[in-house]
């Protein structure tokens, strides 16, 4: 069979693009798979992690629904977005150890990291900070919200 010039050089781009994209995921994965004990030390770092930005979360979060002002939203907007940016990451890393045999309990973790994530911000650093200061002021005005009671309901 005699190919084209066209033909060659298409099927030759396309065989030095998989070898590529080849090349860099065995780069990225150090040629060896990730063990049992890294998953467990990757799931330790995780909850110290989540752990340390939760409690964080529910000061900034405590303080904000108490005192409503625009400076409490920008604080409790921020540690919001630092917890949804951390929690992404982790659950885009967990994905290295779906093919690890793990005992049940580190299994379901690795699967509660992955799903837990409610809402993911943009990957746009002004975007993101944008969505995480509305989420606070919305936060804010049903705070400040009244109830305005009527005579004929």
């Amino acid at each position: 069979m005699i190919q084209s010039g066209r033909s060659r050089t298409a099927v030759a781009l396309a065989v030095a693009v998989v070898s590529s994209a080849l090349a860099v995921n065995c780069a990225r994965s150090g040629g060896s798979r990730p063990t049992a004990e890294e998953a467990k030390s990757f799931l330790d770092n995780a909850n110290q992690t989540m752990l340390r930005l939760g409690i964080q979360q529910n000061q900034a979060g405590w303080v904000q629904q108490n005192f409503i002002t625009n400076d409490t939203e920008a604080l409790f907007a921020r540690i919001n977005q630092q917890a949804i940016d951390a929690v992404a990451r982790m659950a885009k890393e967990a994905v290295r150890f779906d093919n690890v045999d793990l005992p049940a309990d580190r299994r379901r973790q690795m699967q509660v990291l992955k799903t837990s994530l409610v809402m993911a911000t943009p990957s746009d650093g002004k975007e993101a900070e944008e969505l995480t200061t509305i989420m606070a002021r919305l936060n804010g005005m049903y705070g400040k919200g009244k109830w305005c009671r009527t005579e004929n309901p």
